[in-house]
């Protein structure tokens, strides 16, 4: 069990565990030798060098140099990828608790050895940290480690024919604990409100959905039609208006009959919505064309409102 260092310390002290015991157990750690029942953690490796993380790989059957890892780590996707690997050719007991450091350990040596080589394990804990820092309001945080997923993402996708992001879902799982479906659509809203605040994530969300729409044009039919009202409206906020509109005319010819392009379109115009270039007409000419188009009464109810606000005056 995993003892944090403020708790208390089970050898039943009273003191803390990192004034008590925390030594005891990283001296553990750091020798050759281990209990075979220890249950590494994370921390545990990362806070090994690397001979000591080879040793120890070494003790457990697997003899394998640092070039050697290079090689192996350039020729996989993911952690688990060279595990099985390993498996298979040192014969390895997959019920062993040292196969968790044997995870561990190709984890922390492929940042240290191969910090260019993405895996997928490491998108995920990024991709995680940065709903974790969204959930404390951390949003600006969130959302350049988030960009870093994405990058990370397009790089871990090089070679690959995919053109639907559910074929991504598909190929990750379960790896990724997030569907890479949903994930894209949070990031995109995460740079939406951060780009309240700063002109820098009105670029970013531009590019991330100008680069989504090119690599995943088959995905879809709501989520094409989400990213592209996001490019124009993140066009808009940088006051590349002509292309905005532009982006709003080629998609309704696609798709005419969402009233949800229209209502978009037209809050960009609305001075009711700190339009950054209000214009009432244009405005409410595109919430009668939402009305006319709405087959839902709630879709319908969300353009009259607006249509109701502009000209109630």
């Amino acid at each position: 069990m995993d003892v944090g260092r403020n708790a208390p310390c089970p050898c039943g002290s009273g003191k803390k565990y990192k004034k008590c015991c925390i030594h005891k157990q990283e001296d553990v750690t750091k020798s050759p030798i281990v209990a075979s029942n220890y249950r590494w953690t994370e921390e545990d490796v990362n806070n090994l060098d690397s001979d000591a993380i080879m040793d120890h790989l070494t003790g457990f059957g697997i003899p394998i140099t640092e070039d050697e890892f290079k090689q192996e780590i350039s020729n996989v996707k993911s952690v688990d990828d060279l595990l099985r690997e390993w498996e298979k050719r040192y014969r390895l007991n997959s019920n062993d608790p040292m196969i968790d450091f044997a995870f561990l350990a190709i984890k922390v040596l492929a940042a240290r050895l191969a910090p260019t080589h993405p895996l997928l394990e490491q998108i995920d804990d990024l991709m995680q940290e940065g709903y974790d820092d969204e959930q404390f309001n951390q949003e600006e945080r969130a959302v350049e480690k988030w960009m870093e997923v994405w990058q990370k993402t397009l790089q871990w996708i090089e070679d690959k024919q995919l053109t639907d992001i559910r074929e991504l879902d598909r190929i990750t799982s379960p790896l990724i604990i997030q569907f890479y479906s949903n994930w894209v659509q949070d990031f995109e809203m995460a740079l939406a409100n951060a780009g309240r605040y700063d002109t820098k994530y009105k670029n970013l969300r531009k590019n991330f959905t100008n680069e989504f729409l090119e690599k995943f044009p088959d995905s879809d039919s709501s989520m094409i039609r989400n990213m592209t009202v996001a490019k124009g409206e993140a066009l808009f906020g940088l006051g590349e208006y002509e292309e905005s509109n532009l982006v709003f005319e080629n998609h309704i010819q696609e798709d005419p009959n969402n009233p949800w392009t229209y209502i978009r379109w037209g809050d960009l115009y609305n001075h009711e919505m700190r339009s950054k270039k209000p214009d009432k007409e244009r405005a409410i000419f595109l919430y009668k064309k939402a009305i006319e188009n709405a087959s839902d009464k709630y879709d319908r109810i969300e353009a009259e409102d607006r249509l109701y606000e502009l000209t109630a005056d």
